[in-house]
């Protein structure tokens, strides 16, 4: 499902064993979105899901299905992570502007050049021009860059 709010961004309910009795729900939360709500505290964060799943649901209460207790829940906040400062990448509508050209205005494309008299490379996910915010698109980035080295 694809929320409005803060927490816009999509999410879904899983079920996380085949024997489970509970549900798990997790969001997705992406660009300017992710920027203001890693911003809040963890109890406002959800404080916040809950009022946009509220919004989403015609003003069902979402704590009829989820408890506001912080302590029944992870919250990954890698835009607070000293080591992240975010998650995957995403593309905006400018990060290609290629004119037909792949390398052209494409930004993955130019992270790809090394920097600093060839001696630093830059590889992961974020550059990769095909398998963006994916594991397998950093691990071939690597090999890309390993290879160049």
């Amino acid at each position: 499902m694809v929320m409005n709010g803060m927490s816009g961004g999509w999410a879904w309910p899983a079920n996380y064993k085949d024997d489970s009795k509970d549900d798990v729900f997790m969001t997705f939360i992406m660009g300017d979105n992710a920027r203001d709500l890693s911003k809040l505290s963890d109890v406002d964060m959800i404080q916040q899901i809950m009022m946009d799943l509220d919004a989403m649901f015609d003003g069902t209460p979402a704590s009829d299905c989820f408890t506001n207790d912080p302590a029944n829940y992870v919250i990954q906040n890698w835009g607070k992570s000293p080591y992240t400062r975010g998650a995957y990448s995403f593309p905006t509508p400018t990060t290609v502007d290629d004119g037909g050209e792949a390398e052209v205005g494409n930004a993955r494309a130019r992270l790809q050049n090394p920097v600093g008299d060839g001696r630093i490379f830059f590889a992961g996910e974020g550059t990769s021009l095909t398998m963006s915010a994916t594991v397998p698109g950093a691990v071939f980035e690597g090999q890309r860059v390993g290879n160049a080295i």
